[in-house]
């Protein structure tokens, strides 16, 4: 049976904004994650959402270091994937993500941007 995190990632940009940003997603998911991003994302990076928004991050590793994660039982993603809005299917897929900047999936795709 696969375990379920909690990962809880909160900073201030510049003092002009809060970026908040919580994933529930299965702990194997989180780990590769955070083990690719610390990996390929090893300089200062610009992570933009909505047209012209962005925040800087220093490094991947400083963002995995950032996070606060916490183990939770099955039921409790599944009552969390079903409070946002999600189905079930794709939490085992790439977790459930909300906040203002989906934090995770932007670097996830940077990291992929490296290998190019």
């Amino acid at each position: 049976m696969p375990e379920y995190v909690i990962v809880k990632y909160d900073d201030n940009w510049a003092d002009e904004f809060d970026v908040e940003t919580t994933w529930v997603v299965r702990k194997e998911v989180f780990e590769s994650w955070a083990n690719l991003v610390t990996e390929k994302i090893t300089t200062e990076k610009e992570v933009y959402f909505g047209t012209n928004e962005f925040v800087t991050i220093e490094s991947g590793k400083a963002v995995v270091d950032a996070c606060d994660v916490e183990a939770i039982p099955e039921n409790e993603a599944r009552i969390l994937a079903k409070w946002l809005g999600k189905s079930w299917d794709k939490l085992d897929e790439n977790g459930v993500e909300i906040g203002q900047i989906s934090i995770f999936s932007a670097l996830r795709d940077k990291a992929g941007d490296e290998d190019d």
